[in-house]
């Protein structure tokens, strides 16, 4: 019984309080409008009557009317941790089976899964991938890094799965330099033998060959590839082969 307007029972005002909108439904209403609703199913609306129109996978509580910007903020201490988690039991690692974990002191987000920690984007916006730690390799600390114990668990794959389409996988490196001699994209192979320096065993780069621009051609971009190998007792590598711009 009661509406938004004039609750069963009131709290403090005529028009804020506790009404029912329908059988078996229970309604908060604040200022002549209802704010909170819950079903005769037990779920929950926050701004919207009806969160059984929602996906039935996920309405168990809903927020947001369907019109304008809304959300839920998670608000925790400033070295402490917010958290979401994804329980299917009450024991062991079970009520920790799955979370999304943003941990303020360090400014990092993580994404557990199967109860281990699989992805992680650090505070400088570096994405990790099966470590919990940026590394430092050939003296960079890389925006996307891959770590694991095999290859198996360290590879990357890219696949085309159409088979009418024509296309292929592909990565491309691009680059905003265009003078002569400058580096369009590395492919650098390394390790660290016997120590904790790493170290490069072969290379192979993209040069700017030439000049660019060359007869107001605005589109013109020569370019070489350079295949280096570090011999042994060597510590840098050594340019072996090169395909320049002309072919050779």
């Amino acid at each position: 019984s009661g509406t938004a307007a004039a609750p069963s029972v009131s709290v403090g005002t005529a028009d804020n309080g506790i009404y029912s909108p329908g059988t078996d439904q229970v309604a908060v209403a604040t200022g002549g409008t209802g704010r909170l609703f819950i079903d005769a199913s037990g779920r929950v609306g926050v701004g919207t009557s009806s969160p059984n129109d929602l996906n039935s996978n996920a309405d168990d509580l809903v927020v947001g009317s369907g019109s304008g910007n809304r959300g839920i903020s998670v608000y925790s201490g400033t070295g402490s941790l917010g958290n979401i988690y994804f329980a299917d039991g009450t024991s062991g690692n079970a009520p920790l089976r799955g979370a999304i974990t943003y941990n303020h002191s360090d400014d990092s987000l993580k994404l557990l899964v199967n109860a281990s920690e699989r992805l992680r984007i650090d505070g400088s916006g570096r994405l990790l991938v099966g470590t919990t730690a940026s590394a430092n390799r050939f003296g960079v600390h890389s925006q996307l890094q891959v770590s694991g114990t095999s290859r198996a668990t360290s590879s990357i794959s890219l696949s085309q799965r159409d088979n009418a389409s024509s296309d292929a996988p592909a990565i491309y490196f691009y680059s905003a330099v265009r003078s002569d001699g400058n580096s369009l994209g590395l492919l650098q192979f390394g390790g660290k033998p016997g120590g904790n320096t790493t170290q490069t065993g072969a290379t192979i780069e993209a040069v700017v060959d030439g000049e660019t621009f060359s007869g107001g051609d605005n589109s013109d971009l020569p370019g070489r590839l350079v295949f280096s190998t570090t011999a042994d007792g060597s510590g840098t590598p050594t340019e072996r082969i090169r395909i320049d711009s002309s072919g050779r």
